[in-house]
């Protein structure tokens, strides 16, 4: 078999297994993540901007929104954030959009009730999506470590080889 056609069989070998490990990753997550969320209305307690500093990325601003529901007869209160922005003067005009006595559709998860969401799923989706999309980066990373620990092992062999070969 030719070079070429080696090379062939290693990147298919090596796409295999990076797309199997995304499709495990992306059931794994799908299925450990909670799946059942109720909807109900919830009303907004108050909201107020947040300001955080993030890393490289800079200042961002974020809708904090603390809102009380009821399950069963029971009160429940969460704290949620509502938006995110990297932009202040959207914060100003998104924290218009949340005032106190407004009701909005939440999310709970049905086996825990303190667990909320804005998103139908809980954020089911988005969880199993990145985690996909990671997963090609988390098999680079075991590849590359096994390439290090290999070419250290082959270091100590033939240093350790008291007979190197003919001379």
């Amino acid at each position: 078999m030719s070079i070429f056609w080696k090379r062939v069989q290693r990147v298919l070998f090596w796409a295999a297994i990076v797309l199997g490990c995304m499709f495990v990753v992306g059931q794994a997550v799908h299925s450990l993540y909670p799946d059942a969320w109720l909807r109900v209305e919830a009303t907004v307690k108050s909201s107020s901007i947040e300001n955080a500093i993030v890393g490289r990325s800079g200042r961002q601003w974020g809708i904090l929104v603390n809102a009380s529901y009821e399950i069963g007869g029971r009160s429940y209160e969460a704290a949620l954030a509502a938006l995110r922005t990297r932009n202040a003067a959207d914060a100003e005009a998104a924290l218009e959009k949340w005032p106190a006595g407004r009701t909005f559709p939440l999310y709970v998860e049905a086996s825990n009730p303190e667990n909320v969401s804005l998103y139908p799923d809980g954020g089911r989706s988005g969880a199993t999506a990145a985690a996909v999309l990671l997963t090609p980066l988390l098999v680079g990373l075991v590849a590359f470590v096994r390439f290090l620990v290999r070419r250290v092992r082959a270091r100590k062999m033939l240093r350790s080889d008291p007979n190197p070969g003919p001379t």
